[in-house]
């Protein structure tokens, strides 16, 4: 994210499934010190993302805004916006409460440091047991 501006920490495109029960789920994620000058989203619905739900994370110490924007719906052709649900996330300068044309956007918390978010998303996150060697892994 120093070069492009089109990507964030968490990045989605494409339909999830096909429903919000079945879509995409974000959440329980930890993002912090994205301090990238060209662009991007913290966590990026981009265009065609349908069905996706971003709940209880928490972000802050970031450059870019926590979440990108409503998106057409292309796939309905109805004036509709790609399907999201973004609640109980705790970030800097994130959306107002909006609900209308599939988007719900509702009970999120504005912070201005971590001490502001519940230690309890805190300690749940971070890379489960069957990934952690990912954690020691060396270029060639």
């Amino acid at each position: 994210m120093s070069l492009l501006g089109d990507g964030g920490a968490v990045y989605t495109n494409g339909i999830t499934g096909t429903s919000m029960a079945t879509g995409e789920h974000v959440s329980g994620n930890v993002v912090h010190d994205q301090l990238n000058t060209s662009g991007g989203h913290v966590l990026y619905t981009d265009n065609g993302a349908t069905y996706v739900s971003i709940l209880g994370n928490a972000v802050w110490n970031i450059t870019v805004s926590p979440w990108g924007s409503k998106h057409g719906n292309y796939t309905a052709g109805d004036g509709t916006y790609d399907p999201t649900d973004i609640e109980g996330n705790y970030w800097p300068s994130g959306p107002s409460d909006y609900d209308s044309k599939g988007v719900l956007i509702q009970n999120n918390h504005d912070i201005t440091a971590a001490s502001q978010v519940p230690s309890s998303i805190i300690a749940a996150a971070g890379i489960e047991a069957q990934y952690q060697a990912i954690l020691s892994w060396q270029p060639a």
